[in-house]
């Protein structure tokens, strides 16, 4: 292999750890408290998420949530979210279509920023 080759697969090779993780999927009910890391980005709501009362959902600074199409978060327990000036939380559509909402219920609370 010759000098050019051995540049070329070494910058190939590096590419590959920058290149993101799977997108981690979340659905259905969240009965004990949950944290997820943005080094699991992106985290994309596939069905309807609820964080049942006495359950905490954790955002991480830096987490990206995607939903796919009217797909929402019900808080009825508690969700922590808050950033930083450098790492935002971000909350999107998976994809050209719309997404539901993030909704608090009953004596559901959240520290979002």
């Amino acid at each position: 292999m010759g000098p050019v080759n051995r540049l070329v697969f070494a910058l190939f090779a590096l590419s590959l750890a920058f290149i993101p993780a799977s997108a981690l999927d979340h659905s259905g009910a969240l009965s004990s408290s949950e944290t997820w890391l943005a080094a699991d980005n992106p985290h994309v709501v596939t069905g309807n998420v609820t964080v049942q009362a006495g359950a905490t959902l954790t955002l991480e600074p830096g987490v990206e949530v995607l939903f796919d199409n009217n797909r929402t978060l019900n808080i009825y327990g508690e969700l922590d979210a808050v950033g930083t000036a450098l790492q935002g939380i971000s909350f999107a559509a998976s994809s050209a279509s719309s997404w539901g909402s993030v909704s608090f219920y009953g004596t559901g609370s959240g520290s979002l920023a």
